[in-house]
C-alpha cells in the first residue's frame, strides 16, 4: 500500500472501480446520472466477442473462473433492472434471457388452479447464463457516457492518506505495460472479489475491519446441456430435488440450453468422486426423475465444473465516524460473500451497487457517506446472508442424519423446523409465496405486515399439520449408495 498525503490532488468528481466483473459493472451502471466520471480498471485484456449468442462459447475471463458455472438471477435483481434500468432488461431479453413463470417457481402440486395475484411478478427470476448476462451488461455499460475502461491493468495497492487515526483512500497504484502509475480519485470502489487484497492492506495500516466467516462444508458440481426437440416440449415445473445428502437443481438458459448443479457435503469423497466423473454425473441425473426427463433428451455442452471451499463471509467496518475508512467502498464478494449454491452473489452485488450510489448522491460528508453505505448494506442484505448461513447449517444437519451421525442440539432444532416448514411450503400456496420472497431476495416487508404474515403462516402450518391434505405420491429419492455404486474410475482431466 502506498501512503501519501495527496488529498489536494484527488479528483473529487472521479470514481475508480477496481474490477469489471458483475459487481464492478453493476456499480458503474448504478452511477448513471450521478454526474460522476467513472473509471473501471480491469486486469483481463479486453476480449473481442462477436455477439451475446457466442459469449458462452468464446469469452474467456481468467479473472472470473466461475464465468461458465451455473447461475441464477433472482427476482431482486430482475426487479432492479425492471424498475431502474428497463433498457438493459430489454437488451437481456433480446439476447435470449427470459423471466421464469409462476408455474416454474411454485411447488408442482400448486400449479393447477393458480390465479395471478398482486406482487407475483416480483417473485420471478431471470433464466440465463452468466457469460451472456455479463457480456450484455458490459456492452451496455461501455456505451454509457460517464464510464471509461482501462484493460490489462493490475492494481498494486491503494493510495492512503492518514490524518491521526483516520485513513482516507485517495486513489490507487496500478501497473500497466510494465509501468507503474498513480491514479487519484475521491472515491474507490473495491469490486475485486473474494481474493481482493485491499482489506488486508487497510488492516495493515490500522483499519478496524472485522471478518465474520462461516465455512459452508459443502462442494458443488455443474454441467451444461443443449435441449433436443423432444425436451423443448417438457413442462418446466418441479426441477429441484432436495435429498438429505444431496441438493440438485436444473436451471434453464437462453438458446435452448440448461444446466444442472449438485451440492453435497465436502467430506463425502465417494459422492464427490461420482459427481466429478462425467459418467457418474450423468448417472446421478438418470436416477432422479425430475432431472432424467431433461438429460435423456439433451447433449452435454461442457465438462463437469465445480468447486469447494465455499463460505459465507461478511467484512464488518467500524460504526464510528472517526474510525471508518474514508473514500473506500467494497462492493460484491470483497464485502459480502455467500455460498454460491443459493445464487445470491449477482443479486447482492446489484443491491450493494445501488446502495453505494444512493449514499454517494445523498450524503456529502465522507464519513457519514461511508456509514450510510454500510448501514444500508446491512439493512438490505443481512437477513439474506443469514438465510445462507442457516441453509448451510440445516443441510449439514440433514447429511448427519442421513449418515447416522450424532446430532447436536442445534442440529435437532434445525431439523425439527425443516421437517415442519418444507411440507407446509409444498402444501400451501400462501406459505410457498412467503418462502419465495426469501428465496428471491425480496426486500423485507414493513414490520406490521411482516408480523401479520408471520401469524398467518404460523397458523397455516399448525392447521396444515392438523388437517394435512394428502399430496400426490412422489417417487422415493434414490439411496446414496445406489448413486455411487459401480462408479467408473475417474480418468485424469475428466473434471475440475
Amino acid at each position: 500500500m502506498v501512503q501519501q498525503s495527496i488529498s489536494a490532488d484527488a479528483d473529487s468528481n472521479r470514481v475508480i472501480i477496481l474490477g469489471s466483473g458483475m459487481a464492478g459493472l453493476a456499480t458503474a451502471l448504478a452511477l448513471k446520472g450521478s454526474g460522476k466520471q467513472v473509471l473501471v480498471l480491469e486486469r483481463d485484456e479486453h476480449a473481442v466477442v462477436d455477439d451475446p449468442k457466442t459469449a458462452f462459447e468464446t469469452w474467456q475471463r481468467p479473472g472470473v473462473p466461475q464465468l461458465h458455472h451455473t447461475h441464477i438471477f433472482l427476482g431482486r435483481l430482475r426487479n432492479i433492472l425492471r424498475d431502474k434500468h428497463p433498457e438493459l432488461l430489454e437488451e437481456l431479453y433480446r439476447a435470449g434471457l427470459n423471466s421464469a413463470g409462476m408455474e416454474e417457481v411454485l411447488p408442482p402440486g400448486q400449479v393447477a388452479g393458480y390465479q395471478p395475484e398482486q406482487g407475483d411478478d416480483d417473485l420471478l427470476h431471470l433464466w440465463g447464463r452468466r457469460a451472456t448476462f455479463e457480456y450484455v451488461l458490459r456492452s451496455h455499460v461501455e456505451k454509457l457516457p460517464h464510464v471509461s475502461f482501462r484493460w490489462g491493468v493490475r492494481v498494486e495497492g491503494l493510495i492512503v492518506q492518514r490524518d491521526r487515526e483516520q485513513l482516507r483512500v485517495t486513489g490507487v497504484e496500478i501497473k500497466a505495460g510494465g509501468q507503474s502509475e498513480m491514479l487519484s480519485a475521491d472515491t474507490v470502489v473495491d469490486s475485486l472479489g473474494q481474493f481482493s487484497k485491499c482489506i488486508e492492506q487497510l488492516r495493515s495500516q490500522g483499519a478496524q475491519i472485522d471478518t465474520y466467516l462461516e465455512p459452508s462444508a459443502c462442494a458443488y458440481y455443474c454441467k451444461h446441456y443443449q435441449l433436443d426437440e423432444t425436451a423443448k416440449r417438457n413442462s418446466r415445473g418441479g426441477t429441484g430435488t432436495n435429498i438429505d445428502y444431496l441438493i440438485a437443481g436444473l436451471f434453464f438458459a437462453e438458446a435452448d440450453t440448461f444446466s444442472i448443479a449438485f451440492t453435497c457435503r465436502e467430506d463425502d469423497e465417494q459422492l464427490k468422486a461420482t459427481l466429478r466423473s462425467p459418467d457418474g454425473f450423468d448417472r446421478v441425473c438418470n436416477r432422479i426423475p425430475g432431472l432424467s426427463r431433461w438429460t435423456e433428451h439433451a447433449e452435454p455442452l461442457t465438462r463437469v465444473l465445480g468447486g469447494a471451499g465455499l463460505k459465507n463471509r461478511w467484512q464488518h467496518f467500524p460504526k464510528q465516524a472517526s474510525k471508518v475508512v474514508l473514500g473506500y467502498f467494497p462492493v460484491g464478494d470483497s464485502h459480502i460473500q455467500t455460498n454460491p449454491i443459493y445464487g445470491r452473489g449477482c443479486s447482492m452485488a446489484f443491491v450493494q451497487a445501488h446502495a453505494f450510489a444512493e449514499a454517494l448522491a445523498n450524503e456529502p460528508d465522507p464519513a457519514k457517506r461511508s456509514l450510510r453505505y454500510f448501514a444500508s448494506a446491512k439493512r438490505l442484505l443481512k437477513a439474506h446472508f443469514e438465510f445462507c448461513v442457516t441453509g448451510d447449517r440445516t443441510f449439514l444437519a440433514r447429511t448427519k442424519r442421513a449418515h447416522g451421525e450424532a446430532l447436536e442440539v442445534r442440529d435437532r432444532v434445525l431439523l425439527a423446523a425443516y421437517d415442519v416448514v418444507i411440507p407446509s411450503i409444498d402444501g400451501d400456496r400462501t406459505i410457498a409465496k412467503e418462502w419465495l420472497r426469501g428465496q428471491q431476495m425480496l426486500e423485507a416487508a414493513p414490520p406490521g405486515r411482516a408480523l401479520a404474515m408471520l401469524w398467518v403462516v404460523a397458523m397455516r402450518i399448525v392447521f396444515g399439520l392438523m388437517f394435512r391434505r394428502k399430496l400426490p405420491a412422489l417417487a422415493p429419492p434414490p439411496k446414496r449408495d445406489a448413486l455411487i455404486e459401480q462408479t467408473p474410475s475417474q480418468q485424469p482431466g475428466q473434471a475440475v
